[in-house]
């Protein structure tokens, strides 16, 4: 995010991770027409984003210390009644709902691992410091919900976060943690104001937020108005915002980044907003879909996917499933190489507590796949199995890894 300091309504001061609006990452031959569009700036038009590295280590984004979402499980949400959203947003084939199940299942999320928290923070107050021990990968869609009642007319991010508390109270959404990302559709007709910064689609396009919360998990959210654009620029700028939120869970104040802040350059962009104006096409089996550019520190440069010369990935060909409590069930786990020659991979997963996963095999070449069962003995919401695969991405040892929201009824 372009980070300005923000008193909140409720006391609070924060700052956000923000993208453009339509146009946010146009090709360049769309660059013309998206600036006609726009009709505003792209993002908090406060700074220069031109990456600055550090004269000693040659890094522009450093890690503060602070969380990662590792395999984002991705809730839209409407903001009231369906109805009244964009309609290219809302399709049943070929909307934001796919648009989130084909991305978070695909290499834009792969190559994210450069952004792991499994080091000591680098910079800032906790310099020094372990890590939150984190691996970022791919993730899932669990679904799209109404958001429901909520405010009239225009709405602040306080009301907007007061929305959620009152959901997750009531139980009407599913509750906030490590990996969930809400993300919140507006009507056209609803402007989004922030104190001291201004209003959507005037001075900011989107940005994403987190709560903070005394008596649950923080919950993390995107805001994303409806500036009047094309689908292409809907999916850039969510793109801009699902990455920084998963690079970058918790923004805080200001130009000068800290903890709990996790990937940031030293003025406080984000992993987006260095890329901001650039875009790419990735292929999913759902669509392909247009997204912007996110900066890849290991390059130095703007990129959309990134693979060593030997790489490999792991995935679910689905990105969730129900399964019946007490019925062991089988899932396919596919790996692929990626770049280069085959390779021996180590597989492990992760399950939630009371949920039994066992891999076929642990240890195969890439391009070979595996099963995961998986046996839950009594009925669950939604909560995520993550498969690990331990190989070498270009000559040194990295993981892949990919989840699977799973419900049991």
């Amino acid at each position: 995010m372009n980070r300005l300091s923000v008193v909140m309504g409720i006391g609070l001061l924060g700052a956000f991770g923000c993208a453009g609006q339509p146009g946010d990452a146009p090709a360049d031959s769309e660059r013309s027409s998206a600036a006609a569009l726009e009709g505003y700036p792209v993002d908090f038009p406060n700074k220069s984003r031109t990456p600055t590295p550090d004269v000693a280590t040659a890094a522009t984004m450093k890690y503060f210390g602070g969380p990662v979402i590792p395999n984002a499980k991705v809730y839209v949400l409407w903001w009231g009644n369906a109805a009244n959203i964009n309609p290219v947003l809302t399709a049943a084939k070929g909307g934001i709902s796919d648009f989130f199940a084909g991305i978070t299942n695909s290499k834009y999320m792969d190559w994210l691992n450069e952004y792991n928290t499994t080091i000591n923070a680098q910079a800032g107050s906790h310099v020094g410091s372990p890590g939150t021990n984190q691996r970022i990968g791919r993730g899932s869609f669990a679904g799209a919900l109404t958001l429901s009642p909520v405010p009239a007319g225009n709405v602040t991010d306080t009301q907007i976060q007061a929305t959620l508390d009152s959901a997750f109270t009531a139980g009407t959404l599913p509750q906030p943690d490590d990996a969930t990302i809400y993300a919140i559709f507006f009507p056209r007709s609803v402007t989004i104001t922030l104190t001291g910064v201004g209003s959507s689609c005037s001075t900011f396009g989107a940005y994403h937020f987190s709560t903070t919360e005394t008596t649950r998990h923080n919950a993390y959210y995107l805001v994303m108005p409806d500036c009047g654009s094309s689908f292409s620029g809907f999916t850039r700028v969510t793109s801009h915002e699902l990455i920084e939120a998963t690079t970058d869970a918790i923004p805080t104040p200001g130009s000068n980044p800290d903890f709990p802040q996790a990937w940031n350059d030293s003025s406080g962009s984000e992993v987006g907003d260095l890329c901001e104006g650039t875009s790419g096409t990735i292929a999913t089996p759902l669509g392909s879909f247009s997204v912007q550019g996110i900066w890849n520190e290991l390059a130095q440069n703007c990129a959309v996917s990134r693979t060593f010369a030997r790489d490999y990935n792991v995935s679910f060909a689905q990105g969730a499933a129900t399964i019946t409590s007490g019925t062991p069930t089988s899932f396919s786990v596919a790996t692929a190489t990626s770049a280069g020659t085959s390779q021996t991979l180590t597989l492990s997963v992760t399950a939630p507590v009371g949920v039994t996963a066992q891999l076929g095999a642990t240890q195969l070449t890439s391009g070979q796949s595996t099963t995961l069962t998986i046996t839950a003995p009594t009925p669950a919401a939604a909560a995520q199995v993550v498969v690990r695969a331990d190989g070498t991405t270009g000559t040194a040892a990295q993981s892949h890894t990919a989840g699977l929201l799973l419900t049991v009824k």
